[in-house]
Parts: C-alpha cells; structure tokens; sequence
C-alpha cells in the first residue's frame, strides 16, 4: 500500500487479486504529481480514480462509463488472504479470542457464552511454537505427495483391472475354442461312423426293398393271371394257374416272415464321457473369477465389508454375483423344475387320476404351494429362534449382525433338504380326501417332484428378501391356511389325531366370473383365450412386490362364465 509520495516506475493501472483490489495511487492524479488514494474504478478504461476525478468523469457526461466502489479486501495487513478463516463461525466477525474447552475460535460476540470457561484467552497471546512451522508444512506436503500418489496407484489400478478383464475374457474364449474344438472332432468322428453304418444298412435296406418290389410285381402278375383264369379258362387251366400262383404265395410269404424275424427298427443313441456329463450337469458356475484384493490398512477392507453388508441387507436390488443360487439362478431351477420334474411327474398322476387333465394339473399346483407354504413357515420360525436366544434387542435389526447370518443359513440350507419331503407327504396324505392321494405318494416320481419343490422353495425363503411366488387369478379356498393349521398340529400333537373319513369323490371349486388373460404374467398352457381357465404354473417374483422373474403357466378360454359342472376337483378337506 502507498503510503505518501510516489515511485515514477510503480505501476499504477488496475491491480486485482482474487477480484479485490489493493488500495493504489488515483492514475489520473499522478499524471499531475498529486497522490492521492483510489476510492473508484472507472470500468470502461480500468483506471483508477480519486473522488475528485469521480467528479470530473461524472461532470464531463461520459455516458458509457460505468463508476463502481472499490472493493474491500480480506487481505490483513500482511497481505495473508484468510479465505475466512480469520471470521466466527456463528456471527461473521473478525476473532479475537480462543476457547481451549471447546476447541473454538470466537468473536467478542461469544464472550458471553464462553464467559464461565476456564481457558478463554485473546489469540494475541498464542503464537505457532519454533520449529511447528516446518513440521506442519512438512505433514501438508506429506499429505500431499501420499494423496497423489494413492491417485496414481487407483488410476494405474483401474488400468490394470480392465487389461485384467479383457485377458480373463480371452482365457474364457480360448477354453471354450478349445472344448468346441474336441467336440467338433468328435462330431467329425460320429459323422465318419454313421456314414460307414449308414452305408452298410443302406445296401441291406436296398436289398429288402428289391426283395419286397418283385413281390409286389409277383402278385400284380398272379393276380391278373388268377383273375383272367376264373373269367375264361378251362378247369384244366385253373388249376395250373391255383397251383403256380400258390407256389408263388408261399414264396412270398417265406420272404416277408424273414424280414419279420429280422426288424428293420435300429436304435441308435449317444454316449457321452463321464466327464462331459458331470460338466452339463453340475449345479455350480463352470468358470468362477476368484479376486484377490489386498488393503494394508485395516480400516479400508473393514469399511467395504461393512457398507457391502449393509448395502445389500434385505436389498433385492443388489445382486451377490458369488451367490450361486441368486434370484435369477433360481428363476432358471424354477423353470427347469417344470419342464423336467413336474412333467415327468403329470404323467404318473395322469394315470392314477384316469386321465383327468384339470385334476392333475392342480393336485401338483398345490403340491408345490403347500411345499412353499411350509418352507417359508421353518425359515421364519428357525429364524425367529435363533434371534430370540442368540440376539440382543439392538443386533437384531443391526446388518452388519444379521446379514452374515442370513448368508451362512442360505449355504447350508441345502443340508436340510432330504428332511422336508417326508414332512410334506404327511400333510399332503393327512389332508387327502381321496384314496388317490396315497398313490400318488408312493410312487417315485412323485417323490422325486416334492424333493425338487423342497429344495427349490427352501432356497426361496432362506434369500434375503425371499424370493416371493403367487397364483394371479386362482381362486384361494383356504389351502395355505389349512397348511399351516395342520403343521401346528403337528408340532403340538403330531398326527395321531388325523381323520379318517374319506371322500372318495372330492368336492368341486365353486362356480363364478373368469377374470381376463394376463399375458405380460402367464404363459399360454394348451389353448388360448380372453379368459384365464385355469392356473398350471405360478408366476415368481425378486421379492413380495419386486419385479418379475419368471412367468407362470396358465390355460385361456373364450367362455366369461364358469360353471359349476366345470369346476375344479378338490382333493384336499
């Protein structure tokens, strides 16, 4: 800042730091070796101006220049810029004093609030002690230099992780090659083989059918003869022409029971290598990317692991992709379930139930219903025990508690399987009314079906949220809740009390309105319609509400009313 006087080589035009501007000499005062202070700038020339020269500019009508007040600078007298922090955080004004209790900077506006405080002093009396100055710029430029270089090293890493990526992408790529490659070999093979058998069957074949064409000619031949014979020969002629066309037949018919004996029906089917069977049909991912990570400090992996885990508590939105029965994974056993299990399984109780296409259709629907009725009713009664003598109150709805837990009852979930059907055949047989149902539990087929249901609805339950299944449209009769109602018995009582009336001809689902085909959620089952039949398959869902994984199986019909000589049998009482 000038002070008096003037330096003929200080330059004198605009100085703006920051946008503020450090007091100068007037521009146009020095000019007449008169000093004196800027109060305005004149923003067209960006000169520098005294109240005196205000005056002139104002008075000389210089329309187009615009006159503006010098700003105020936050520089002190040293020429620091504070950026502010020389102010009270709470009234805006300049400090003055320091509170040790409290940590706080404050202005004689806080005096009033910290005047009870023991260590309240006027920052006069504070100063950085010797040496501090170098130790903290030392730890600024540490900190510095670390920031980017953890910059660099995450910068080098992302280039490392794509390089990565695209190099595990072309060992994928270049296995698959390979396995494409034996089985194209193997192929080529095959179609060398078949082309030698297919040779050789072919001249048998060939030869069969010359064999069968003389026949045929034969006969046409004895047939015209044997005709003309009868209208016009003498009986000495008729009986030549009996006796050739019988030596004929005979030969013939020699001929054909040969290639009876010898049918012309040949099989043939592929073996595959053990383990290429092994391989298709194995339950987990073929290829599986194992990550490595390291974190020297401690708080980073336990940062991540904590915000993993409360980032995909009860979030169907989040998808584990080391969780190899996932939702999605679980939309594909859903749909395996049906085309492999369930069909194999209709045809079994297609011929116990006399063919009844309708019947069949819901006595494996609710088989499956029931089995999902009760998986969900263990996994919440398991769970419900496990927090009640396990969890404090304030772990119970802690993530980084519950989340682990969940996970580890999802992996050993499966353990449990092999105990479920035989509980669900003794609901399904103890709410039977039909003597059917028996049968239908005692074939393996069946027992085959409600195991792929136990396993499939005990992974349903144990996902966190669990994946949810439903019948749109299907009238409920209170199955679920007899379900549940004959499982408590069975806890309390067991089945010593079970029924043992039967109703050997069921009852029939009651008559009403058919609601409309919904083809964004059921597939069409045999025949289509405007109106939804019948429920062959249910529709699943991420979780109750969530988005829809899987569609479900319905049967569609044109008729708006449902009959009651067209309901639905009921097995179940």
């Amino acid at each position: 800042m000038a002070s008096g006087g003037y330096d003929a080589n200080q330059d004198y035009s605009s100085d703006c730091v920051d946008e503020c501007l450090i007091e100068k000499l007037c521009a146009s005062c020095i000019k007449k070796l008169i000093p004196r202070q800027t109060k305005v700038i004149n923003e067209l020339t960006k000169n520098v101006l005294c109240s005196n020269c205000r005056a002139v500019v104002v008075q000389d009508g210089f329309k187009n220049h615009d006159i503006i007040l010098v700003k105020k600078t936050d520089y002190d007298s040293t020429g620091v810029d504070m950026k502010g922090l020389d102010k009270c955080m709470q009234h805006k004004k300049n400090v003055k004093f320091y509170c040790e209790d409290h940590d706080r900077l404050c202005c004689s506006g806080c005096v009033i609030a910290h005047r009870k405080c023991d260590n309240f002093n006027e920052i006069n009396a504070f100063s950085v002690p010797n040496g501090k100055e170098k130790e903290l710029q030392s730890a600024l430029i540490k900190v510095k230099e670390d920031s980017i270089s953890i910059k660099h090293k995450i910068k080098e890493l992302k280039a490392e992780m794509s390089e990565t990526i695209i190099n595990l992408s072309l060992d994928i790529d270049e296995i698959k090659n390979k396995v494409l490659k034996r089985i194209d070999d193997d192929k080529r093979l095959f179609l060398q083989e078949t082309e030698s058998i297919t040779a050789e069957k072919t001249v048998s074949l060939e030869k069969r059918t010359d064999e069968m064409l003389k026949i045929e000619k034969d006969m046409s031949e004895a047939l015209e003869l044997f005709s003309i014979s009868i209208q016009k020969g003498t009986p000495q002629q008729q009986w030549i022409v009996a006796r050739a066309v019988s030596e004929m037949l005979r030969n013939a018919q020699t001929v054909i029971e040969g290639q009876r004996r010898n049918p012309l029906s040949m099989q043939m089917h592929l073996c595959f290598s053990r383990e290429l069977t092994q391989l298709l049909h194995t339950e987990q991912n073929r290829v599986r990317l194992h990550i490595e990570e390291e974190c020297k400090r401690a708080d980073c992996s336990g940062l991540s692991a904590l915000m993993s885990t409360k980032l995909r508590d009860n979030n169907p939105n989040i998808a584990d992709l080391s969780d190899q029965f996932r939702p999605t994974k679980l939309a594909e056993m859903f749909s395996e379930l049906y085309d492999n299990q369930w069909t194999t399984a209709y045809t079994t109780v297609n011929k116990i139930l006399y063919g009844a296409e309708r019947e069949t259709i819901d006595v494996l629907l609710d088989m499956f219903m029931i089995t999902n009725v009760f998986c969900i009713a263990e996994m919440e009664e398991s769970w419900h025990h496990l927090t009640r003598w396990f969890l404090v109150e304030e772990d119970k709805n802690d993530a980084t508690v519950t989340k682990p837990l969940k996970d580890r009852r999802k992996r050993g979930i499966l353990k449990h399987v092999k105990y479920f059907p035989q509980q669900i055949e003794q609901i399904v047989a103890f709410i039977g009314a039909d003597y059917r149902v028996s049968h239908m539990l005692s074939n393996d087929d069946v027992k085959a079906y409600l195991l792929e249901c136990a396993r499939l609805c005990l992974l349903m339950a144990a996902s966190d949220p669990p994946v949810f299944m439903e019948c749109p449209g299907r009238p409920k009769l209170g199955l679920e809740e007899r379900v549940l109602e004959v499982k408590q018995r069975k806890s309390s009582q067991g089945f010593s009390a079970r029924q043992t009336e039967r109703n050997t001809n069921g009852q029939t689902r009651a008559s009403g309105t058919r609601i409309q085909f919904n083809k964004a959620i059921y597939k069409e089952y045999t025949s289509r319609g405007v109106f939804l039949d019948y429920v062959v398959w249910p529709v699943m869902y991420v979780n109750k509400g969530g988005d829809m994984l899987s569609r479900g199986v319905a049967q569609g019909t044109g008729e708006r009313t449902l009959s009651l000589e067209k309901g639905s049998w009921i097995w179940w009482k």
